[in-house]
């Protein structure tokens, strides 16, 4: 990290879920990093793919999970975690609103360890794009993760439909293949319209 991070990491606690970076709190880590020690367990030696991922990787997917339904209950929905590989990681429950009634639908969330944003940031396997469509997913989230910092980024999200819209790039190494490229996001604050957008790249 560069320039004064500490300096950094103060301004990011000071924000909060106001924009759209993230702290999570002393408490959630400790939960996340249980649930992650848990997790890892179950998936060792299972054919498939999280059975490859060490408790940092799974830490930031549960981190960057916490950070979506924390931001929903900020601005006044009372967002669902599910926490399990089988099932979608947000619910969202039914709304009124000006503008007409929303069901309740399931929303998912990929995220990255900051480390690994730049290579494979906003990437989704073709199949597993697939899988979110047939499933009727309304939205998919993209987030950064500072496992060290407790810090996450809501980069942006995609309608299923809309990923597959995207360029495939085939990614290399032993858990590679083929990915779409989303290199365009909608922005966090056409869902949450009082939610201050941050330029984050510019800190890091």
């Amino acid at each position: 990290m560069a320039k004064s991070a500490e300096k950094v990491i103060d301004t990011l606690k000071q924000l909060s879920v106001r924009t759209n970076v993230v702290v999570l709190s002393p408490e959630w880590m400790t939960k996340i990093k249980a649930k992650a020690i848990e997790q890892q367990k179950e998936f060792n030696g299972r054919v498939g793919t999280y059975n490859h991922n060490e408790v940092k990787s799974i830490m930031s997917g549960l981190m960057a999970e916490v950070a979506m339904r924390n931001t929903y209950r900020y601005y006044g929905t009372q967002a669902r975690l599910n926490l399990h590989y089988a099932q979608p990681d947000l619910t969202i429950p039914a709304t009124t609103t000006l503008e007409g009634h929303v069901a309740e639908h399931h929303e998912e969330v990929k995220s990255w360890q900051l480390c690994h944003y730049d290579t494979f940031g906003n990437t989704v396997k073709v199949g597993q794009a697939k899988r979110y469509l047939d499933k009727g997913r309304k939205r998919v989230w993209f987030c950064s993760c500072d496992v060290e910092n407790a810090t996450v980024v809501i980069r942006g999200w995609l309608t299923p439909a809309e990923i597959m819209e995207c360029d495939i790039i085939t990614t290399g190494g032993k858990y590679g293949g083929e990915n779409y490229n989303c290199l365009v996001l909608h922005r966090a604050s056409e869902v949450f319209p009082k939610l201050q957008e941050v330029d984050v790249d510019a800190w890091w």
